[in-house]
């Protein structure tokens, strides 16, 4: 369940888990640059699987509502939303979370007043609180809903999942599994944005086995539940996850809460891959940045969002190339920057 095995995922060596980063994660203040529009392009294939459980959701003009009806407001802020949600054992957490996450966010009341835009260290400290909190209340209010549906009609499936959001001139993401999320930085370098949860990592592990579960390899390293007379036994491969009832009643071995990033980028920064595990399983950090690179480099001036699809899809080729049996989703989010910050 949750993906099979294949090379351990790649780490950043300047990426860490966020109970080391709550002090602010690679903010920067004053003086910043003002980035442009960002582009989408999505690619998806079933591969080796009969069915299709991967599940992504982009919201381009993303923003706040509040006030009496659930008003949108429109206050001048660029706000972006990405959603990439991959089932498994059934699609449905994946589908809720697609059909509802976004909207949960844009009611949470700290999308209404932070914007991404704050300059002093005291104010992006403030925010990065207040923001990372509504990620996680919305994760957890999700993730109980759908743990709820599951008492009801005796659903077992879950889903991992990955949110991205532009929110002025600073990226934050939130992530509860192993799909992905890679910056390419300046000079085509790739900088992870995300660390998968893996149960074998010495954190997830430890708080496994702190909850009375149990790690162990079974093709890969997952989280272990033994059989009893209501349910069977099972594995996880990935140690958070929206859903899968079993391996959260009665113990709590998988957590739903996800880890918060914040960065601000920077010129010369060019854009993120997003992609669940299929992509991942046989693809590097710095291939998926490559191969993205390579697929725009007959662009003349800035990427079309046609161009930015088209690198998605060589991406995705790339990996369907190289064996990838899991379903795969990749998202490609071109940064276009004024012409004067270049």
């Amino acid at each position: 369940v949750g993906g099979e095995g294949g090379p351990e995922a790649e780490r950043a060596s300047d990426a860490t888990w966020l109970s080391k980063q709550e002090q602010g994660w690679a903010g920067q203040a004053g003086g910043r640059a003002r980035m442009g529009r960002v582009l989408f392009g999505s690619a998806q294939a079933r591969c080796a699987r009969p069915y299709m459980e991967d599940r992504t959701c982009v919201v381009a003009t993303w923003r706040p509502t509040g006030g009496p009806g659930g008003r949108v407001i429109d206050d001048g802020v660029e706000r972006s939303y990405l959603g990439m949600f991959d089932g498994h054992n059934g699609s449905r957490s994946a589908e809720v979370a697609t059909e509802r996450l976004h909207s949960m966010l844009s009611a949470d009341p700290a999308f209404r007043v932070h914007t991404g835009e704050a300059t002093s260290l005291a104010a992006m400290a403030q925010e990065e609180a207040a923001v990372g909190a509504a990620l996680k209340r919305a994760f957890r209010t999700l993730d109980d809903d759908i743990l709820q549906q599951s008492l009801e009609d005796g659903g077992r499936d879950g889903a991992t999942a990955l949110v991205l959001l532009r929110l002025g001139d600073t990226f934050y993401t939130a992530h509860a599994g192993d799909s992905r999320a890679v910056l390419c930085r300046a000079g085509g370098r790739a900088h992870a944005l995300t660390l998968d949860h893996k149960p074998d990592h010495p954190d997830e592990r430890a708080r496994v086995e702190a909850n009375g579960g149990r790690v162990d390899f079974q093709r890969c390293w997952r989280v272990v539940i033994e059989a009893t007379s209501t349910r069977p036994g099972s594995g996880l491969a990935v140690s958070r996850s929206l859903g899968d009832m079993d391996f959260k009643q009665p113990k709590r071995l998988v957590e739903c809460l996800p880890d918060v990033g914040r960065i601000v980028p920077r010129p010369g920064d060019s854009f993120v891959v997003l992609a669940t595990d299929g992509l991942w399983d046989v693809v590097s950090n710095q291939d998926a940045v490559d191969c993205v690179n390579t697929a725009l480099q007959g662009c003349r001036g800035q990427p079309s969002t046609a161009d930015v699809t088209a690198a998605a899809e060589a991406t995705l080729a790339l990996a369907v190339k190289r064996g990838t049996c899991d379903n795969c989703s990749v998202v490609v989010m071109a940064i276009l920057w004024p012409t004067e910050t270049q």
